[in-house]
């Protein structure tokens, strides 16, 4: 484990580290960009919570005063009764009106609109909306308490639940981003006439993306994502694809220990 550790900061200058990968397992690869992807999104995480946060505060203080709904064999009715809105960022984002028809609920630019017997989801898009029947929800009673409630469970585990599956889709992105530098560190040990097997090609790709996803965090992370344009995080990996395969193509043929 720590073999694959050090490879973080090694990958920056150390051919060793690229002659490592090359000889060594995919399993260990694996396990180094895995790692590299998990840390990048701390600080992301850090925003996330600091973001979700915000959002439930506002949302929070606009549920104020917000009527009890009660749902009874499909229908439901407020307690006190009448149309009542809820604002987002200044817009009504929850509308609660009884009397309000379904399609005057999918004509609305976008939002959460309860009606006498459905709750309409509408996007912003206003591609895509999506109806539940009440009567699907069974007899319950929702209360300012209850939103109030479900909102603060959100502030407080929405981003460790969001992390995992965000480190999950990155990582996956990096894998498909490493097999096509893999064909370009063929590319390079062809062209240096130093032909090497694909598999290697493929584990010198993921420690060559290293630096680039490193980079490229601490660019968005300072709030300048426009020091790293995609063109410029290209440029790096394959200038570390082609150091990679230089010192590569020397691994031993026997696959090292990590």
């Amino acid at each position: 484990m720590a073999a694959v550790v050090s490879r973080l900061w090694r990958a920056f200058f150390d051919a060793g580290a690229y002659r490592e990968v090359a000889a060594g397992t995919t399993g260990s690869c694996l396990a180094h960009l895995a790692l590299a992807v998990a840390l990048v999104w701390l600080p992301s995480l850090s925003s996330m919570t600091s973001g979700f946060g915000k959002f439930t505060r506002e949302a929070t203080a606009a549920f104020d005063g917000m009527p009890s709904v009660h749902i009874e064999q499909g229908e439901a009715r407020l307690d006190p009764p009448g149309r009542h809105e809820i604002p987002l960022e200044g817009e009504p984002f929850v509308v609660l009106d009884p009397e309000l028809s379904l399609e005057d609920a999918l004509a609305v630019d976008q939002g959460l609109i309860l009606t006498a017997r459905q709750l309409v989801f509408v996007s912003e898009s206003r591609k895509d909306a999506r109806v539940i029947e009440l009567a699907e929800l069974g007899d319950r009673v929702i209360t300012e308490a209850d939103v109030k409630g479900w909102l603060a469970a959100l502030a407080r585990f929405g981003p460790v639940i969001f992390y995992p599956f965000a480190v999950a889709f990155s990582f996956a992105w990096r894998l498909a981003v490493a097999a096509a530098f893999g064909l370009a560190a063929l590319a390079v040990a062809q062209l240096l006439r130093k032909p090497i097997a694909y598999d290697q090609a493929f584990r010198i790709a993921t420690l060559a993306g290293v630096p680039t996803l490193v980079l490229g965090a601490v660019a968005q992370t300072a709030g300048h994502a426009d020091w790293w344009p995609a063109w410029l995080g290209i440029a790096c990996t394959i200038a570390y694809v082609t150091f990679g395969v230089r010192a590569g193509v020397a691994a031993p043929a026997r696959a090292a220990s990590v």
